[in-house]
């Protein structure tokens, strides 16, 4: 469509004013304004008054594919400006999400026991909210760090495409998640070829004067690797062995 405008300076562009083609001429001049993917910066730098019936109006053009937009911020907003400059094809920062969904790329990483690992790696907005949701319980993290900006930034700084939840998203989405790995668990002790070995600890509260006892449980997994999962966390009236015993059997039938 931009290619015909020389050839046909009186057609409307979807409707909009007729504009001189020396408009299209000069994106050079634009290119100066373009500041790493803010449409902000070139929606208020580039717009030009134009009349069209009589009446003003402002309108924005796309450094990238010279496409003229409404911009008048009291009239249309920055809603379909936003749309057109995510969506624009010639934008640079656009391309890349047409690509790397499809392209798989080498990556490398390194256990805590010095080992190395490559593996193949794509974007996958599942993996990375598992991974998230990983971070904040094993890390004891609160839900708000979600929106520490030192920790948007680093993470932007990894990967740029990464869509952030909400605070409250994500103490709901920890639920789900703990369901999920109870059940991987429970999948996996039900294996009769594992064995499992219990083991509890109790305490008193310093300050709540409330009894808890933890149970924990240890196997070995076919690649004899050791594992120990907390599964059962509660309070109990006393540390008597008969109390122990009779919250452990509870615990056991819960668990099948």
């Amino acid at each position: 469509m931009i290619q015909t405008m020389d050839a046909h300076e009186d057609q409307d562009l979807d409707g909009l004013p007729n504009v001189p083609s020396s408009r299209y001429r000069n994106s050079d001049a634009h290119d100066a304004n373009i500041e790493d993917g803010n449409p902000a910066n070139w929606i208020g730098k580039d717009f030009d008054d134009q009349e069209n019936d009589g009446i003003e109006r402002k309108w924005a053009e796309c450094n990238y594919c010279l496409h003229l937009l409404a911009a008048d911020p009291n009239r249309n907003g920055t809603t379909s400006i936003n749309k057109h400059f995510n969506g624009c094809k010639l934008n640079p920062d656009n391309i890349p999400k047409q690509v790397d969904d499809k392209q798989q790329k080498l990556s490398f990483t390194k256990a805590p026991n010095g080992e190395g690992h490559v593996y193949t790696w794509k974007h996958d907005d599942t993996r990375i909210q598992l991974a998230l949701l990983g971070l904040f319980t094993i890390g004891e993290l609160p839900f708000k760090f979600i929106e520490n900006e030192a920790f948007i930034e680093f993470v932007n700084s990894l990967n740029g495409r990464v869509k952030f939840p909400s605070r409250h998203k994500i103490s709901r989405d920890v639920v789900s998640f703990y369901l999920m790995e109870r059940q991987k668990l429970y999948k996996h002790l039900s294996n009769p070829k594992t064995a499992i070995h219990l083991s509890n600890d109790t305490w008193t509260s310093s300050c709540q004067k409330i009894n808890y006892m933890v149970v924990t449980t240890h196997f070995i997994t076919e690649d004899f690797v050791m594992h120990k999962r907390v599964v059962n966390f509660r309070e109990v009236d006393t540390h008597k062995a008969e109390d122990m015993a009779r919250e452990l059997l509870i615990f056991i039938n819960e668990w099948g």
